[in-house]
């Protein structure tokens, strides 16, 4: 009789230890179905595209043409001469690289022994790894992310493209022949952050082995800000506009009709209003990151053999799709962390903070106050933040369909920001908007750097329209915020990178990482508040 009262306490002691470690036994033979709107497999092609290459576009869009034209067609050599974008598939071929594919495969976990520019993994982000039927005579995947891997696969819009009523083609029609509308702030930004921040669906992953291993962190990201720094090769609708000389009729027609064409207006802000759609995409994708590396976690949990699962990491966490520091932050007391005070319940990692700083912004501006707008993202994350309450990473299957629902209260704020007009009287709105949330906020280090970009471009925009400069104290403030967030990031370079270049480029990043280190949100805070009094 005591043999079977101690062996049901056992038993009993045994469940409460699966329960608690979040080991239940629903659903666990089976997995799940994912959720309807993650978005697990990448967009097919078309049977007829093709993705020609740099040397197709290099045709026309290297000798450059006359002032005030439509299109500056230098393109291609401002891509190989200034932008990153070209040196991606170098970068692989590097001593840095071949380093770290070596430590990637000596934890044996799917990682071959071909060099890094001919891993897939590696491949996916830093070239235009589209299957080789798609390729082109001209197709070169050495051209790292060339014209296609943005604009979309050319074969067969290459030739209507050259006619002037392209221009006014709908965004339906352009997209139906494969041209990716870069012209949408949400598309452009999605496919930026299909790399800079990670897509399941095509295998664009950064894993927390491979930061390990020696890949650069992913900072925050704000598809404006690093727009100008690729530099850009292209121009706004207004900024054309501006260029006209008195003269120049026949283009100033060309444009009104682009802009209805396009459902705009002569006063829309086009980058302020790409700097708040971006901002909830960003904090979209991350959503989406996490739901679909949970779902793929919760299949390899239940079907590890399973055709098409991944099994090159560990099934759950996948670290690196948490706020990494909730781990890795300095032990001090007392503490900005301490003060700002934490989401969700302690020892329990959430998702990155970032963010949520520009979606915030974003909703304010909507016409909420702050305290209504941190109500309703509170609501709008409480399903993905209880299921990361229930046990530290959470359990991948509850994830997976909290994030579905995330989802689609972020679809749903996109539709009320895109039906907002952004004209001068909004874009000085929007300014004291981003000093009244940095002036106030305890915001970390990427957090910060999301406002102190989204004024900058939102202040050079309007100083651009307005053919003014900043004002010396302004721009004082701006070179002291730029000093504590590293704003300017890296900036392009030529294409052959000497040795000289690689010390600078390695020296830069070790001050970037300094920079988070030294950072201090008082000092930020007392910057955006002189800001709001300028």
């Amino acid at each position: 009789m005591k043999q079977a009262s101690l062996f049901r306490l056992r038993l009993m002691l045994l469940a409460a230890l699966l329960c608690s470690a979040g080991v239940v036994f629903e659903n666990q033979l089976l997995g799940s179905d994912p959720p309807a709107r993650l978005e697990l497999t990448a967009p097919a092609y078309h049977p007829e595209d093709k993705f020609l290459g740099v040397k197709e576009c290099h045709l026309c869009h290297r000798r450059g043409a006359e002032d005030n034209a439509w299109v500056r067609l230098d393109e291609v050599h401002r891509w190989e001469s200034m932008d990153r974008h070209s040196q991606a598939y170098k970068t692989l071929e590097s001593e840095r690289s071949a380093t770290m594919i070596e430590i990637l495969r000596r934890s044996d976990r799917g990682w071959s022994d071909k060099p890094a520019y001919q891993q897939d993994r590696c491949l996916n982000c830093h070239a235009l790894n589209c299957p080789v039927e798609l390729r082109g005579e001209r197709f070169e995947i050495s051209n790292g992310i060339g014209c296609g891997a943005c604009h979309g696969p050319s074969e067969r819009w290459l030739i209507q493209h050259h006619r002037t009523n392209w221009r006014t083609e709908s965004e339906e029609k352009k997209q139906s022949l494969g041209m990716i509308p870069l012209q949408n702030p949400a598309v452009k930004t999605k496919l930026c952050l299909s790399c800079h921040l990670g897509n399941t669906a095509e295998g664009k992953v950064v894993t927390h082995e491979m930061y390990a291993a020696g890949h650069p962190i992913l900072p925050g990201f704000e598809v404006e800000t690093y727009s100008d720094l690729e530099p850009p090769h292209w121009r706004t609708l207004h900024q054309k506009l501006l260029e006209l000389g008195a003269d120049d009729e026949k283009e100033r027609e060309q444009i009104e009709k682009v802009i209805k064409a396009r459902n705009k207006d002569f006063a829309d802000y086009e980058r302020a209003t790409t700097v708040l759609v971006g901002g909830v995409i960003g904090l979209r994708q991350t959503v989406m990151l996490l739901g679909t590396q949970a779902h793929l976690a919760d299949e390899a949990l239940h079907r590890p053999k399973k055709d098409g699962v991944s099994s090159d990491m560990p099934a759950w966490p996948r670290l690196a799709q948490f706020d990494c520091a909730a781990c890795h932050h300095d032990l001090r007391q007392p503490s900005w962390r301490i003060r700002r005070g934490f989401t969700g319940k302690p020892g329990r990692p959430g998702i990155r903070q970032w963010p949520t700083a520009l979606t915030k912004l974003a909703i304010v501006h909507l016409g909420r106050t702050p305290d209504e707008a941190d109500e309703e993202i509170a609501k709008g994350l409480k399903p993905l933040r209880e299921a990361l309450d229930q046990q530290p990473f959470g359990r991948p299957e509850r994830i997976a369909a909290a994030a579905d629902t995330v989802l689609a209260w972020a679809d749903q704020l996109l539709k009320e920001i895109n039906a907002k007009k952004l004209d001068d009287a909004a874009a000085e709105r929007l300014l004291s908007e981003i000093c009244l949330l940095g002036g106030k906020e305890i915001l970390d280090f990427d957090s910060a750097r999301q406002l102190a970009w989204a004024y900058r471009v939102t202040s050079e925009e309007m100083a651009q329209r307005s053919r003014m400069e900043p004002t010396s104290a302004e721009s004082s403030i701006l070179a002291q915020l730029n000093k504590e967030l590293y704003l300017g990031l890296a900036p392009g370079r030529e294409r052959k990178q000497t040795a000289i270049e690689a010390k600078e480029w390695a020296t830069d990043y070790a001050t970037r990482l300094q920079a988070r280190m030294d950072y201090d949100p008082e000092r930020v805070q007392k910057l955006f508040a002189r800001l709001a009094a300028r």
